[in-house]
């Protein structure tokens, strides 16, 4: 680019203080001329940056001023021209085709310096302004930002299970949601999502496991659970194989004082393992039968 001419510069040196004495619609229309002509796109961003502040400016010099701004890595004015322009896009039918693109710029801009809750906030709300496809996409990625920069865990598990609330069997929603019930130790939430997704399950290993923590998880909330012990016993008999659960099951038996139980369920076990030709397992059970 070519040396800015003298006279425009100190032209747009003078409107620059001009604007904040009389921010005016002559004073701001001849400064952005003004900076436009200089080819400096520093001075072109103040002036579409004073127009938004004093609520000037249109939707297009906005929306240009916010694009400059993040060209220049000018956090600062960029958020500056989003804030004004987010309040104009909410209410103005011409400009709520962009909301959704304002938010989420101004959620990248809070993101990008550590202030995840604002900027979480700002994608389920920038979610709301978008088509039900997209929506979902950003508040997935909501939810990330939750965890990554809000460091938000029981944020980022509501938001996970509204969306596993729309498409339960959303493996993308569901597994995560796990997770964060697990680092929250929230056996109550954890118990009652693996019922929920038990039948989404990938496949029978899956689903077995996801049985036996939720049998665990009841018995741990409730040691007299009967459903958690119902639920053991279901297993048990689906597959006697499961010897967590079936040790579990008998630990259970024997300190609730439940012998008939516990010896039926010993024999179960001791002719599956007979049918499996297992002698560790048939020694094992045939020892505490006696």
């Amino acid at each position: 680019t070519g040396r800015v001419d003298p006279i425009v510069e100190r032209a747009t040196r003078l409107l620059e203080k001009a604007a904040e004495v009389d921010p005016s619609k002559a004073v701001l229309d001849l400064y952005e001329s003004v900076t436009r002509r200089s080819g400096s796109q520093t001075a072109l961003l103040a002036a579409l940056r004073t127009r938004a502040v004093h609520g000037r400016a249109t939707g297009t010099t906005m929306r240009e001023g916010v694009m400059l701004a993040r060209e220049l890595a000018d956090a600062p004015a960029a958020e500056d021209i989003l804030r004004r322009y987010i309040e104009i896009a909410k209410e103005n039918d011409d400009e709520k085709l962009h909301a959704a693109w304002a938010l989420l710029t101004l959620a990248d801009v809070l993101e990008e310096r550590g202030e995840g809750r604002e900027a979480v906030t700002l994608r389920l709300e920038g979610a709301s302004f978008s088509a039900p496809a997209d929506a979902r996409r950003i508040r997935f990625n909501a939810a990330q930002t939750a965890i990554a920069v809000a460091q938000d865990l029981a944020l980022a598990a509501k938001i996970y299970d509204g969306l596993r609330e729309e498409a339960p069997e959303d493996r993308a929603a569901w597994e995560p949601l796990i997770d964060l019930y697990r680092q929250l130790n929230d056996r109550s939430q954890l118990a009652w999502l693996l019922h929920e997704i038990v039948n989404f399950a990938a496949d029978d290993a899956e689903r077995m496991r996801f049985r036996i923590e939720r049998a665990q998880l009841l018995l741990a909330i409730d040691p007299s659970s009967e459903e958690g012990a119902s639920e053991l016993r279901s297993i048990v008999e689906d597959d006697p194989s499961q010897e967590e659960a079936a040790s579990t099951l008998a630990a259970l038996l024997e300190s609730t004082g439940r012998e008939d139980d516990l010896v039926a369920l010993l024999r179960r076990l001791l002719d599956a393992a007979k049918d499996h030709e297992d002698a560790a397992q048939i020694g094992s059970i045939s020892a505490r039968l006696g």
